[in-house]
């Protein structure tokens, strides 16, 4: 528990740093987290969406990002903002806490259907030894 929070905390706080620049991620997930050699958590990849006043939708129905980690806003096909930035970080901490994310299906269309239709599954679904405060932060 104390590596997920200790993940947690920095990849929380870079992200409040970016959006405090007006930057988003649009793609934070494990695969965009490094360590440094002294066990510093770096999130990477920021280039994807960028600027914020800079994002913009070029065709209705194009999608950026990572299906799994987009917010019902994102897969609607509306533009990303820093509460979508926010969701991702909680659907993250979800998969440190349970090794996997909460729709787990096997077409990135089925995740957008259960992202747009469906609440998120009870994290203590997955894990029951986790206290019911966890889950609210979730």
């Amino acid at each position: 528990m104390f590596m997920v929070m200790h993940i947690f905390k920095q990849v929380a706080g870079a992200l409040d740093y970016a959006h405090k620049q007006d930057i988003l991620h649009g793609d934070i997930k494990p695969d965009n987290i490094l360590f440094d050699q002294s066990g510093r958590v770096c999130l990477t990849d920021f280039g994807f969406i960028g600027i914020l006043r800079d994002v913009k939708i070029t065709k209705a129905g194009m999608s950026f990002g990572t299906p799994a980690i987009k917010s019902s806003e994102q897969c609607r096909g509306l533009k990303p903002t820093k509460a979508s930035d926010i969701y991702a970080l909680g659907i993250l901490l979800f998969e440190l806490l349970t090794g996997q994310v909460p729709f787990k299906v096997q077409t990135a269309f089925g995740v957008v259907q259960k992202q747009i239709n469906d609440p998120v599954p009870s994290l203590r679904e997955f894990r029951p030894d986790l206290p019911e405060a966890l889950e609210q932060i979730v």
